[in-house]
């Protein structure tokens, strides 16, 4: 019997990895941080400092970043990711990398920047 569903989209399951990534890079971009410790306001003194202009900042990507993983997971669990699969080890596969990767987008692109300056 053939199915009738036909071959799945190569990105299903990764969506929102990359709509994730790409709203967290858009908003890293926008707020343009501090990227070097020589530019923090605190450098060579004691304390702790946002890399942003405004240091709730600080909360709202890290808020933003546990969505991205958050929506990430949520999706591996959808049933249309796992329409067109031919079994459950590329569901499984295709898990593990999608949350893996938004969890090293996070680790690499926020906390690298919420640590920056203290």
């Amino acid at each position: 019997m053939a199915d009738d569903q036909g071959r799945g989209h190569p990105l299903r399951g990764f969506w929102a990895l990359l709509a994730g990534g790409l709203a967290i890079v858009t908003v890293i971009v926008a707020l343009d941080p501090v990227t070097r410790q020589e530019d923090c306001s605190n450098y060579h003194a004691a304390g702790n400092v946002s890399a942003f202009d405004d240091p709730v900042w600080d909360l709202n990507l890290a808020v933003m970043g546990l969505g991205w993983i958050a929506l990430t997971t949520l999706e591996q669990f959808l049933p249309i990711t796992h329409r067109g699969w031919n079994g459950w080890f590329s569901a499984i596969a295709r898990a593990m990398i999608a949350i893996g990767l938004s969890v090293a987008g996070c680790c690499c692109l926020i906390g690298r920047l919420l640590i920056m300056c203290n």
